[in-house]
């Protein structure tokens, strides 16, 4: 079921179902995809997909997982959860404190046709308000490895704004990366 709708783009919670671990294998398994989602080495069975994403879905972990969608096609993958640090791992270069209900986003646009159309911002923007609005959420953090300029560039779009670089704070491939958090605020009417 949709809870967000703006003209042809839509979000909806993922299900239990086939059809979305389906889904969500596909883009997964897809190098362009995995090479910033996952890594490269080892690309998730259909298997593994059900089981690291079905506590999510059946509610059983904060993670929240969204499917978007387009002109009801589905086109990516979100999911939404509150920050925590130390797990969200920032080694405090960024005070959380100072937010009343913080939530980090992951996403991706598993459908390489839509890349480069604004797509990915659009939806962003829209998972944004969302959570501004519908549930109180006063800051998003959204943490890409500073080796992926088009996802920098789409965040950017959305209005997030760049923070801080951690080093060597994701391990994919056998390699430590630098991730740069970047953070949406709501922006104060004048």
């Amino acid at each position: 079921m949709k809870f967000f709708q703006e003209g042809a783009i839509a979000l909806r919670h993922m299900e239990p179902t086939e059809q979305d671990y389906a889904q969500l294998y596909a883009w997964l398994a897809d190098a362009r995809i995995a090479e910033h989602y996952g890594g490269l080495n080892h690309r998730p069975t259909l298997q593994e997909v059900r089981e690291k994403y079905a506590p999510r879905v059946l509610g059983k972990e904060s993670a929240v997982p969204c499917i978007a969608e387009y002109d009801g096609n589905p086109v990516g993958y979100m999911q939404y959860y509150p920050v925590e640090e130390p797990e969200y791992d920032c080694r405090g270069l960024v005070d959380f404190s100072c937010y009343a209900r913080p939530m980090a986003v992951d996403m991706l646009v598993g459908e390489p046709a839509q890349w480069g159309r604004g797509l990915g911002s659009h939806l962003l923007r829209a998972l944004c308000r969302y959570l501004n609005e519908e549930l109180g959420v006063d800051a998003v953090f959204i943490d890409p490895r500073v080796n992926n300029p088009r996802a920098i560039r789409c965040y950017e779009k959305a209005g997030f704004e760049r923070l801080v670089i951690v080093p060597q704070r994701e391990e994919m491939d056998g390699r430590k990366w630098d991730s740069l958090i970047l953070r949406w605020q709501k922006e104060e009417r004048k």
